[in-house]
Order: C-alpha cells, then structure tokens, then sequence
C-alpha cells in the first residue's frame, strides 16, 4: 500500500515491526515528521499482519512532512521457512526490508523517539562506505572495562569479549556499532556486492545478537562513525563514568545533554510499566544516581505519545 501528500520528499526513514512493535514505530515515525525541518519518506516493511493499525498508518500519511509512505509486507526467502523462530524473524527485519527504491535511507528501530531536525543525518555525507552508525556503548563500557577496570572487571570482561571473538572474526568490541539507528546506501552496497550477503538469514542465526552481530561482521571496517547524538542508547549514561577515559566521556558530552535520537534499548521499555524490579534490572544497583535521568527519559517519551494520541485521535498502545 502506498501513500501519498502533497509535499515532496527529501529523505527516507525506514522502520520493521510486527503488530508488537507497530505502536511504538508510530510514535517513532511521528516524533520524526514532528522535528524535520523538510518533507521525509516513510518506509513501513511489517511481518504479519497488522490490520489494527491502518487507520493510524493512513493518518500519519497525511501529515504536512510526510511526503510519501509505503506500507509492504516484509517477505522472508522461501527457504527459511518456519525454523526462523518469532523472534529471529523481527531481528532480521532490518535485513530483509530493502526499499525498492534503494537509494539512502535512515534505518531507525521502533523504540526510537526523534528529538531533532533528522534531516541533516539523512544528508550526511558517510563518503564510500555503506553505512553510518553509532558505537554500542554497552560494548565500548565492556572494552574500557577489560582495559582499564578493576582487575575483577578486567577478569570478567575480558572472557566475556574472548567469546564474542570466537564468533566474529573481525570482532573489535571499541568498533561494534549499535544497529538501531543505521543510515544506509543501498547504491553503496550494491557496488560492493554486499546485498545478498546481507540478507542471507541462515548465516545470521548462528549470533547471539543474530542481526546486529551479523551486520558488524558483515561491514567490518566499512563504517563512517556518526556523532553519538544520533542514537544516544537510553541517553548513553554509561559514557559518563569510569574506567571510560576522560577524552571519551568528552566526545559523547552532548548525546548524553542534547540528544538528536534517544534509543530504548533493552527491557524495560518506556511505554512499560516501571517497577523496582524491572529498574533495577534496567540500570543496576551501582548507577542508582541516574534515577532522575532516567526517569526524564521515560517522561520525554510518555509526552510524545500524548502528543501522538493527540494526533492520530487515539492512543497507538491501546489498538
């Protein structure tokens, strides 16, 4: 399905989800449009369907910066078969979900909520590589920490990193990138002959973190770093605190204070409810003190939600 405004289009975002995450990828998408300085591109590629959510999905096309949106069913190569697993299926989604169009396009996963004008990422000149992307600040925490923590750190981190190794054998955990926000050229990858490797699911199920780790391996070395504001992962607290080194904690000063896209990660999501169980297992007992930043961000998040209940007429969690 595909839908039109009377703007013209600028830039892409794309988003996968299943009716699981179809509420979330609304908000996303409309907190997006909200702050863009020019008309954006809407990509939807679902797994199954999601019958509940085109009323909401027809609305968001006619926002002013909605230039276009396409709404496609993702379609899963015949030999996968049922042995994918659900969650396997929603992993690969990113994968899978290739516009026809190609092009460049934003990659943004639904626990997303855009913050800034994401234009300028989407004209962000990543020279020849096929993507841009944000490190992964557990694993950058988990580098520094078997570099320079305390030797139980050092003991701890440097097994846990020794066994992603022995799965990736490009694997530099100061070099893995978070792949909830990806900006991708997909003309790129073509030239360099990457697309059918991307998509080649079997190989993904053999990670622990099947996409993310795939796609790590898969453009090793073949990324531009983008400014971390650009996916600042529960607003990247962890990049303030030591062993990180002073100079690092520097550099991601302003994702951390003035962030372009806060990204969700894990369990509990803010949509969730929050009990002490579920913070607990989110932050940890030692980062107790980040309870009030915390505690904004999920705030930031129940406001645009408000905001797009306002706009689509009813709340997109309650289809």
């Amino acid at each position: 399905m595909t839908l039109q405004a009377n703007a013209k289009a600028r830039a892409g975002l794309l988003y996968c989800f299943d009716k699981g995450y179809a509420a979330a990828s609304l908000v996303s998408a409309y907190s997006a449009l909200e702050a863009a300085s020019k008309p954006l591109v809407v990509h939807f590629s679902h797994d199954g369907p999601i019958d509940a959510a085109h009323p909401l999905v027809d609305r968001l096309a006619a926002h002013p910066n909605c230039a276009n949106l396409y709404l496609r069913p993702l379609i899963y190569p015949d030999h996968v078969g049922d042995h994918v697993g659900t969650l396997l299926r929603v992993y690969c989604g990113r994968l899978l979900a290739r516009p026809p169009e190609g092009g460049r396009i934003i990659y943004l996963d639904g626990d997303t909520l855009v913050q800034d004008d994401i234009v300028p990422l989407a004209e962000h000149d990543i020279g020849d590589v096929p993507i841009g992307a944000v490190q992964d600040t557990m694993f950058l925490s988990w580098h520094h920490k078997a570099q320079n923590g305390t030797s139980r750190q050092r003991q701890r981190y440097q097994k846990t990193l020794a066994a992603w190794s022995s799965r990736m054998a490009s694997f530099r955990a100061d070099r893995y990138f978070n792949s909830g926000v990806l900006l991708i050229d997909y003309d790129r990858i073509d030239t360099l002959g990457l697309d059918a490797a991307m998509q080649n699911l079997d190989h993904v199920a053999q990670f622990r973190y099947p996409d993310q780790d795939f796609l790590n391996e898969l453009f090793s070395d073949q990324v531009a770093w983008l400014d971390p504001r650009w996916n600042a992962q529960w607003g990247n607290i962890e990049t303030r605190r030591s062993p990180i080194p002073q100079q690092v904690q520097d550099e991601w000063r302003a994702s951390r204070s003035t962030p372009a896209i806060v990204h969700y990660i894990g369990n509990p999501k803010p949509w969730m409810a929050l009990n002490a169980k579920e913070f607990l297992r989110l932050l940890g007992l030692k980062q107790l003190p980040d309870l009030g930043t915390v505690l904004a961000m999920r705030r930031d998040y129940a406001r645009a939600r408000d905001r797009a209940t306002t706009y689509f007429g009813r709340d997109p969690f309650r289809l």
